[in-house]
């Protein structure tokens, strides 16, 4: 297994947009081939943070996720709304818990 988590900052007057972008890449990403999940969080505390989990087989499917032709243009359309961009990659532990189904 291998994870991807981004941290996005929205700008505080592009919070329903960056939002609705989110919402409708998740349900273009979660069936590209060996992606496990793609869960979009949005902070309780902070309205403008957001946490995107990306759960794929391995790191090769992270670059069938990235060659996905929606993904550039997407990145063109969230741009003007977001003020940051953290990305972190992340390996699975061997024995530790799998995902068990599709959400």
């Amino acid at each position: 297994m291998f994870t991807i988590t981004a941290s996005i900052k929205a700008n505080p007057s592009s919070v329903a947009q960056v939002r609705a972008l989110l919402a409708e890449a998740s349900n273009v990403y979660v069936r590209d081939p060996g992606t496990q999940a793609w869960l979009v969080h949005q902070s309780a505390d902070v309205p403008t943070d957001f946490l995107i989990v990306e759960v794929y087989d391995n790191p090769a499917a992270l670059q069938t996720h990235l060659a996905n032709p929606y993904y550039a243009a997407f990145m063109e359309r969230i741009k003007p709304y977001a003020a940051g961009l953290d990305i972190g990659k992340w390996n699975g532990i061997e024995g530790g818990a799998e995902l068990k189904a599709r959400i």
